[in-house]
């Protein structure tokens, strides 16, 4: 299954027609630090990397569906990036770590906001001059721009209404750190329908989770090591234009290709709707490390490797000779 989908997307030669449509998307129109960033240089080789972008996730264009109320966002998203600043002053975990904020171009006027927060070492990267993400993409993929930067020993994606009181979470970060050998880390939890991932009750289809966009652990300066040159925007690029051309040839004979509320191409599959940056990973990033034997499988559920799904994702990892790790709470 893997073999397939690693033959089918990561040696694409993205076009020019697709290179100029997107080249926008990953622009960094300027970056902003923290005061106390910049007197702190033991924080600049390790990045906490998220998102912060106003829009509706279900888009696959500008204003496709409303928004949420600037209340119910501020209260959903913004606030809840301010509880995470405040807790990286105060988990000696992440004593280490600085916060990379992906800002989307129109919400500029909150950097003083989000910037002057005391100890905290923020940084901001603004993407711009587009006019923020169109939907959850590219928002969401912008967190994964750190992998490609050779210069940082550890990267660690998160969602930013997700905070590190997580036991799991942390202990996952930990175990990461301390195993060299290993470059890719990823998470397994169950979801769908009662587990069984099955997306809704009107569909057969599943989603299998094989990677969580809101916990992906990478080690960019060792992959030198073991890659060539990681250009994670070529990949990205890459896999977008592979799912514009399956659109196009839109095969619905089978099931994960049919239109599933606002998933046009199967769950998903639009390069700008929810969901994309998960498929992203699985498709095209995990068989990337997990063919090298350098991935890490963190799961806490024994129920995963019960399903069919996870299965087969265990005998690929194992095939390759990647690690299993159970992490249990204390």
């Amino acid at each position: 299954m893997f073999e397939q989908i690693i033959e089918e997307f990561q040696y694409s030669q993205t076009n020019d027609t697709i290179q100029n449509q997107f080249k926008d998307w990953f622009y960094i129109h300027k970056k902003i630090v923290s005061k106390a960033f910049k007197h702190v240089l033991r924080h600049k080789n390790n990045v906490i990397s998220t998102s912060l972008f106003y829009c509706n996730c279900n888009n696959h264009f500008y204003n496709e569906f409303p928004k949420l109320s600037k209340k119910q966002w501020k209260e959903k998203y913004l606030n809840k990036l301010l509880d995470l600043i405040r807790q990286l002053q105060k988990l000696e975990e992440l004593n280490k770590f600085k916060l990379r904020i992906y800002l989307d171009f129109t919400l500029q006027k909150y950097i003083p906001l989000l910037i002057d927060t005391g100890k905290a070492i923020v940084e901001i990267y603004v993407i711009g001059p587009i006019e923020g993400s169109v939907g959850a993409q590219p928002g969401m993929l912008w967190r994964f721009l750190p992998f490609g930067e050779m210069s940082l020993d550890i990267v660690f994606v998160v969602d930013i209404d997700e905070m590190f009181d997580n036991e799991v979470k942390l202990k996952m970060l930990l175990h990461f750190i301390l195993n060299p050998e290993i470059l890719f880390g990823r998470f397994l939890d169950t979801g769908g329908i009662d587990g069984t991932f099955q997306i809704a009750e009107e569909s057969n289809a599943k989603n299998y989770p094989a990677v969580l966009g809101s916990r992906v652990l990478a080690k960019p300066k060792l992959m030198t090591s073991y890659l060539e040159p990681f250009w994670i925007e070529k990949y990205i690029l890459s896999f977008i234009q592979q799912c514009i051309e399956r659109s196009k040839s839109f095969n619905s004979t089978t099931v994960y290709n049919l239109p599933i509320h606002n998933h046009l191409y199967g769950w998903g599959y639009h390069w700008c709707a929810y969901g994309f940056d998960e498929t992203f990973l699985k498709c095209m990033i995990l068989p990337i490390f997990s063919k090298k034997g350098l991935t890490m499988t963190y799961y806490v559920n024994d129920n995963i490797f019960q399903s069919y799904e996870g299965k087969v994702d265990k005998e690929y990892q194992l095939k390759y000779k990647n690690l299993i790790y159970k992490l249990v709470s204390s």
